[in-house]
């Protein structure tokens, strides 16, 4: 949890402490090694109150000590009754001390979701890769642009944009003006976005109707339910399922990200892609862009994140766009 809960304080502190080990777990592993676990967080119960602790932890580590499940959440005790206690995951949460509520996602590792696709909408050049034009915002007083993935891209480059609105199909160019990509933040991890400014101040990008950057939740919680823009996968419905405080890998570490469900919606090529939540008080609010996912197959993502906006925006990003 990120935000501050008066109604769960047990919970939020739960969370933070795996953080604190979580991120010491990371600084201790050597070069060249890839953790067990991949990240900590929470995750609401079936009403949608935030309940549990939860642990992304290695799918493939706990399959090859013998256990054969597939991947997917699992209560602890769950776990326990299917040979867990022999895993080297369990050896190292059982050292942490996780509460017997924890819930437990095995996932592949968490890769980002950006590749070369035919109709992605944003195409950087070297190297090369593609993503969704995600949310439109103003750069400064003037400039249009909008809000994407940051790998996608190495830095302030030059990208493609292939615009359909005017229903021609046309590629125009932007330049990318703010980006942050966490990757090889080590512990601290980071925040994955891409400011892109479209050159010809003749070109606009199309108006999103929505209320702004969704702001931490507050009680009486119910379910947040999401719609996500795909750009390979079109328009998808699901919700949000988990919180993650941080989550990655070795090399890349994204900070604050939503986990979105059902699996197997959104695909590589599908980041950056807008995410609005469409339910309860906060229904037109701007959840965040799609940043990645977990796979234990090339095809499809069994777990799919979120790059949260609010959070994203008090990183430093909100001295440089408005909507």
């Amino acid at each position: 949890m990120w935000w501050t809960d008066p109604e769960n304080g047990r919970l939020f502190g739960v969370v933070q402490q795996l953080f604190d080990l979580y991120q010491h777990y990371l600084g201790s592993l050597e070069e060249g090694m890839q953790p067990l676990v991949w990240g900590v967080g929470s995750a609401p119960d079936a009403h949608g109150r935030w309940t549990y602790p939860l642990v992304v932890a290695s799918f493939e580590d706990v399959r090859a000590d013998g256990v054969e499940l597939p991947a997917g959440r699992y209560p602890l005790a769950t776990l326990m009754d299917n040979g867990w206690s022999d895993t080297r995951v369990w050896g190292q949460l059982r050292s942490w001390e996780v509460p017997p509520n924890t819930l437990i996602d095995l996932a592949g590792r968490p890769t980002a979701a950006g590749m070369v696709y035919p109709t992605d909408e944003v195409v950087a050049r070297s190297p090369a890769g593609s993503a969704t034009v995600g949310l439109p915002c103003r750069i400064g007083p003037q400039e249009s642009g909008f809000i994407t993935a940051g790998h996608l891209v190495p830095g302030k480059v030059q990208v493609d944009v292939y615009a359909t609105g005017d229903g021609v199909p046309s590629w125009v160019t932007g330049t990318v003006v703010d980006w942050q990509d966490p990757v090889n933040a080590g512990t601290k991890g980071g925040y994955d976005y891409a400011v892109v400014a479209l050159d010809d101040p003749g070109h606009q990008v199309a108006f999103v109707s929505h209320r702004g950057a969704m702001p931490p939740p507050q009680p009486p919680y119910g379910t947040l339910d999401v719609v996500v823009y795909g750009g390979p996968s079109g328009r998808q419905v699901g919700s949000v399922t988990a919180a993650l405080v941080t989550l990655g890998d070795a090399r890349r570490q994204w900070l604050k990200v939503w986990q979105f469900a059902p699996s197997g919606r959104l695909r590589r090529g599908d980041s950056g892609s807008l995410a609005m939540v469409t339910s309860g008080s906060r229904s037109g609010s701007v959840l965040g862009h799609f940043v990645g996912g977990s796979g234990t197959s090339p095809h499809f993502f069994d777990h799919q994140y979120i790059q949260d906006l609010a959070s994203t925006l008090d990183s430093g990003l909100a001295v440089q766009v408005t909507f």
